[in-house]
């Protein structure tokens, strides 16, 4: 025992020998070819994960732009044509705009169509991509069931922020310049347009102007979107399930073609039934807004918006503000079924890669 621990004390007062540095002899050797093809590797897989992501995401878009469609636009992008027709007294249709074409040339389409549908599509993507942001937030939560509507209030408010002031620009816009000046392009005509007005210099007075309005428009597509996207999910999903279970009590799980086409005809009923939602909403809103306004032009005595409103609904009640709503419905269920059901099916395409 005694020998051992003084083996040990022997060992403890050696100095200890730390491992050789690597000198050349011993360097480990770097492949350099490898290592360049590891970094090409790694960048290419990331690359294509972020060039699937952006694809992916752009097709998203693009399948959701058919759905505004049905929707007020922000700002009319066949103004120009609308008003060359007023002028000669014609009625805008596809041999009108053929005509023009053959006439004017597609330089009219370039610098007074495209810049109109760029700015829609600007207002439209913030509506759709808002809306698919906070629903998927708002899944998870306590507010899963009412998901979808709140989600597309919230777009419906976001999209009102931008579609404003491009309702107040285009207001400023003398139609007969839009005619005149068709070949200088619907861009030079606005920006001459802004300059020849008396827009207030103070920051907060600008902001006010061109924000005219914004409550009625928020309140308006807060309800409106709120509805629509609510009622296509509500009914949509709800369509599915049924048709799944009757088809499962009568074929079993396994799913055919024919199961696919009724899941199509349950979201093309849903994308109608969800543009009448929209429209049950914003048309009788607007329709008060026009009598507002009406009465504001024709009448001495100053009254706020609001009372006018109150008055107007009191005197004629609310069937007044619905008139003519039956034509609208149907103009927008077809566009709406239509829009959602390729927005749908190339969602799920999408979500399969």
């Amino acid at each position: 025992m005694a020998d051992e621990q003084v083996k040990q004390s022997s060992d403890l007062d050696k100095p200890t020998m730390l491992p050789p540095l690597p000198g050349p002899e011993l360097a480990p050797v770097v492949d350099i070819p490898s290592l360049i093809a590891g970094f090409v590797r790694a960048f290419a897989t990331n690359g294509m994960i972020l060039l699937v992501s952006i694809v992916k995401g752009s097709i998203q878009w693009w399948f959701r732009v058919p759905i505004k469609m049905f929707r007020p636009y922000a700002v009319n992008p066949w103004v120009t044509l609308t008003e060359m027709a007023n002028t000669q007294k014609k009625d805008l249709n596809a041999r009108f705009v053929a005509e023009t074409l053959r006439n004017e040339g597609w330089s009219l389409v370039r610098l007074n169509v495209l810049p109109l549908m760029a700015a829609n599509a600007v207002v439209g993507a913030i509506l759709f991509n808002s809306y698919s942001i906070t629903a998927k937030l708002l899944t998870s939560t306590d507010y899963s069931t009412f998901a979808h509507y709140i989600a597309g209030a919230f777009a419906g408010s976001i999209q009102s922020v931008l579609a404003t002031p491009l309702g107040q620009i285009q207001k400023l816009i003398n139609r007969a310049d839009i005619v005149e000046r068709r070949h200088h392009g619907i861009h030079r005509v606005t920006i001459d347009a802004l300059k020849s007005q008396s827009i207030p210099l103070h920051l907060k007075s600008r902001v006010l102007y061109f924000y005219k309005g914004v409550l009625f428009n928020t309140v308006r597509d807060s309800i409106g979107f709120g509805l629509f996207f609510g009622v296509f999910n509500t009914l949509s999903v709800s369509g599915k399930a049924m048709t799944s279970r009757l088809w499962a009590r009568k074929h079993g799980q396994h799913r055919t073609r024919s199961l696919a086409a009724a899941d199509g005809v349950v979201v093309i009923g849903s994308g109608a039934l969800a543009g009448v939602a929209y429209q049950s909403i914003v048309y009788p809103l607007e329709n008060l807004k026009t009598q507002v306004r009406q009465v504001q032009h024709t009448s001495n005595k100053s009254h706020s918006k609001f009372q006018i409103a109150r008055t107007l609904i009191y005197k004629n009640g609310f069937k007044s503000i619905f008139q003519g709503i039956t034509p609208q419905l149907l103009r927008a269920m077809p566009p709406s079924a239509m829009g959602l059901f390729v927005y749908e099916m190339a969602s799920e395409w999408i979500d399969s890669l």
